[in-house]
């Protein structure tokens, strides 16, 4: 695989719970798979929660599944970022459209696609193509919403790096 570095942008709502727990996914796991030319970062598509840190349910979730403590600021996505980016991952459809309307991403639109596109496009467990697309915002839930989310986050970025690793991911091929 290029050793250039490559940057991923995981994007939810408020870059406060499900966008934070792909990061950290992320950034764990292409340690693991030797993946060091691979970037991670998060933020949201609202600014409510710019500054703040991860929801302390989001960090006990990522605890209690075994994943290192962390520090986290919220940050809303701003659009400049895009050519800079090679992979744009929303968490779910509303962030998808926000993102899809901005100038930058409209431009390089093979860059964005949701991050369950893996379970209906990649995964051979889903074959019923109606599956909701969007990962679940734990925010106004409880901790097994949390650790619910997690396991979904947790399947979907591990499907991204072991494609990314193998290669075989087109990336000008995924949905829109």
């Amino acid at each position: 695989m290029n050793q250039e570095i490559f940057q991923v942008k995981f994007v939810c709502a408020g870059n406060i719970c499900r966008s934070v727990m792909a990061q950290r996914v992320a950034l764990t796991l292409a340690s693991n798979l030797d993946l060091t030319s691979l970037v991670f970062s998060s933020s949201g598509t609202g600014a409510w929660h710019e500054g703040q840190e991860a929801d302390p349910r989001t960090r006990k979730a990522l605890l209690n599944a075994g994943y290192p403590n962390f520090t986290h600021k919220a940050t809303q996505y701003r659009d400049s970022w895009t050519p800079g980016l090679d992979l744009i991952v929303a968490m779910d459809r509303a962030n998808y459209a926000s993102l899809f309307h901005m100038p930058n991403v409209s431009r390089e639109i093979h860059k964005l696609f949701l991050l369950r596109d893996l379970d209906k496009k990649f995964s051979t467990s889903y074959s019923d193509a109606s599956i909701n697309l969007d990962v679940p915002d734990p925010y106004f839930g409880d901790d097994k919403d949390f650790a619910d989310t997690l396991e979904i986050v947790e399947k979907n970025v591990s499907e991204l790096l072991h494609r990314i690793k193998d290669a075989r991911l087109n990336l000008g091929a995924l949905p829109s």
